[in-house]
């Protein structure tokens, strides 16, 4: 394991985190709560019992929208703390909320074309569908419904260690702070690097257990393992070189093949079940 210089990575780096706010439709239900208890003789208390104000098709789109803007942040970063909390090159930042913001504006667009502007209509479909368990006061107000759905792309530098100055401490506790806190650095970057590692394995291993499952697909697969190993070279953020390596023979060797060569050639699908394996043990390798 190689001493990590956390001080000089750090400077590199940023601290991000998504907090997307949204209303699904589905509220609890008091009324079929103690009915279900009544029916069935239970405790009301240990029931929970649910309604959807919204169709599925609307809360669809609304979970899809809500996932894709936390994918596109986790996608662009690595773990890094508690709290939601993660780190990226603070170079790829204005790219990041760019895609954030784009993904945002299409989410409130949606909301405002097909439940805002179908307000009336939504909110009668809930009446009907529901019947006695629909509640007036659990259907949000219109003027309430744009406030509902929103996403914020959270920005922060990483404290500098290297010039630590707080008012009432010794020079002895800034001390023992700043080792601290380099340590607490050390072992999160050391971390936010191995989920690299296994996010790779990971896939290979999709790809391998297709190799040996008859009639199995390829293209999305090995679609979504070319993205990841761009992803990997932009946040390896230790600058292992091994790492950079690994994730470019990946692509090349194994992320560049046809979907179809591999499903209609055993010589091909053997040579990249051969590839993979090689691969891993490559990867098993790797450690930070």
């Amino acid at each position: 394991m190689s001493k990590i210089d956390a001080s000089s990575v750090i400077k590199k780096l940023v601290k991000t985190r998504i907090r997307v706010s949204s209303f699904n439709g589905n509220v609890k239900s008091t009324d079929g709560q103690y009915e279900l208890a009544s029916n069935n003789s239970a405790d009301a208390d240990a029931i929970n019992v649910g309604v959807s104000m919204f169709p599925k098709a609307v809360q669809q789109q609304i979970r899809e929208h809500s996932i894709g803007i936390r994918k596109a942040v986790a996608k662009a970063s690595l773990p890094f703390q508690d709290g939601g909390y993660r780190i990226m090159p603070a170079k790829d930042y204005p790219t990041l909320n760019k895609e954030v913001q784009k993904r945002v504006e299409a989410f409130r667009s949606y909301v405002y074309d097909e439940i805002f502007m179908k307000y009336d209509v939504l909110k009668e479909m809930a009446q009907r569908r529901l019947g006695d368990l629909f509640r007036y006061d659990s259907f949000p107000e219109k003027e309430d419904i744009m406030d509902r759905y929103s996403a914020v792309l959270f920005f922060e530098p990483i404290t500098d260690m290297t010039d630590l100055r707080i008012e009432g401490l010794t020079d002895a506790e800034l001390e023992t702070i700043k080792t601290e806190t380099i340590r607490e650095y050390e072992a999160n970057l050391r971390s936010a690097q191995s989920e690299l590692v296994a996010n790779l394995k990971k896939s290979v291993e999709g790809i391998l257990k297709k190799t040996e499952t008859e009639g199995s697909r390829y293209k999305r697969a090995l679609q979504n393992l070319s993205e990841l190993t761009d992803s990997v070279v932009s946040l390896n953020i230790l600058e292992d070189k091994n790492l950079n390596d690994i994730a470019k023979k990946i692509k090349k060797e194994i992320a560049s093949t046809d979907g179809n060569l591999i499903k209609e050639s055993n010589n091909v699908k053997s040579k990249i079940k051969s590839k993979s394996k090689e691969i891993l043990e490559t990867l098993d390798e790797i450690t930070f």
